[in-house]
């Protein structure tokens, strides 16, 4: 049986005090160079501690920097759904973005209201510098969210109707977009539209859904058609919604011949049901989601959408929650950012393009997207 080999002596941690008594300074020399207050310190005496630092391999306790400095380098991060389509790619800018600035994330999924206060408790117990949260646009109590405002702890909300001048807030154009549709779908000779949005009304009304629903309205109006009331449609965010609607459509006496969809799952689901009822798309009903999950370009036909710039609004927030930082008592930022009309099939469009979708204004930036 073969010896066993020697265990290796554990080499002692280098503490600050070692540091000082080797550069021959105090402790508080050693901090103030550690924590930059160069003021404090000569040129020559903060290059001789740097150069023991480097020496010895001291590395500061990170607990007792926070501590000292009152803050963890942490952004708290609550999202709905990190599997979601619309979700994912916020999460990846919020950490692109604090990764850049030396802040790490905590994330954390919450599916309920009841799941967001528990998270909220957590995050402000780990001492984050800051939570962004990321959620449906559904209004709902935020009192959590509000309090941990007034405790001192910036909050910065990415899609969630807040109420005006309580916390930095980045929103979606979802009027500009509908609008946007409406005006593409009349340029390619459209003359009866319709609208399918999820809920609008209620308590679990959306606030995508009511922007979509406004812009739909302005495009009609501005484009001297009739609007049809009955074919301004709100049904669950759901393929099955989707799908049954459909089939309704289907049966609509000189139904629409286009369609501007709330989300990319709701019009996945309405493609589906009008070719289950021998209907065509995009030669019998054309259609533009808002909303551009990578799938929609797979689809058959690949659905026209407006995509929204989500990792941009995870990178924007991570801005506005630095410069709530910098300047504490600055009053809330609020930005909405504009989406891109990309131009598929499923409008009936002969040309695959991108276009600007934003403010409710026809599209006015046209480029060929890469297949």
């Amino acid at each position: 049986m073969p010896a066993a080999r020697p265990r290796r002596a554990r080499q002692p941690r280098v503490t600050i005090s070692d540091v000082a008594h080797r550069a021959g300074v105090s402790l508080a020399t050693v901090s103030h160079v550690l924590n930059r207050a160069n003021g404090h310190v000569g040129g020559a005496t903060r290059t001789r501690v740097l150069r023991v630092i480097r020496d010895l391999g001291y590395r500061p306790s990170a607990v007792a920097q926070s501590l000292a400095a009152r803050r963890t380098q942490t952004i708290g991060l609550i999202v709905a759904d990190v599997a979601d389509p619309f979700f994912a790619p916020i999460a990846m800018g919020v950490e692109q973005a604090a990764e850049r600035q030396g802040y790490g994330v905590l994330l954390c999924q919450a599916p309920s209201l009841g799941a967001e206060r528990r998270y909220a408790g957590v995050l402000e117990a780990k001492r984050v510098d800051g939570v962004i949260l990321a959620s449906h646009s559904v209004r709902q109590p935020n009192t959590h969210l509000l309090g941990l405002v007034a405790r001192g702890i910036p909050v910065v909300a990415v899609n969630r109707p807040l109420p005006p001048c309580s916390v930095d807030w980045v929103g979606f154009d979802y009027a500009g977009a509908g609008a946007a549709a409406v005006a593409h779908l009349v340029s390619l000779g459209h003359r009866t539209l319709g609208c399918v949005t999820g809920p609008v009304a209620g308590r679990r009304a959306y606030l995508s859904a009511k922007g979509a629903e406004e812009g739909f309205r302005r495009g009609v109006l501005a484009a001297d058609l009739p609007l049809v009331r009955r074919w301004m449609i709100s049904v669950p965010f759901s393929y099955e919604a989707g799908f049954r609607l459909a089939q309704r459509v289907a049966r609509w006496p000189g139904r629409p011949t286009a369609l501007v969809v709330g989300s990319e799952d709701l019009g996945l689901a309405i493609v589906r049901g009008l070719r289950a009822t021998g209907l065509r798309v995009p030669q019998d009903v054309a259609i533009v989601t808002l909303g551009d999950a990578p799938f929609v370009a797979y689809t058959e036909p690949p659905l026209s959408a407006v995509r929204f710039p989500l990792e941009a609004s995870g990178r924007r927030a991570v801005a506005l929650f630095l410069q709530r930082l910098q300047s504490p008592h600055h009053p809330p930022a609020r930005e909405i950012l504009r989406g891109d009309l990309i131009v598929r099939e499923s409008c009936g469009a002969r040309t695959v393009a991108t276009a600007s979708a934003g403010a409710g204004r026809p599209p006015s930036r046209i480029a060929k997207e890469r297949a």
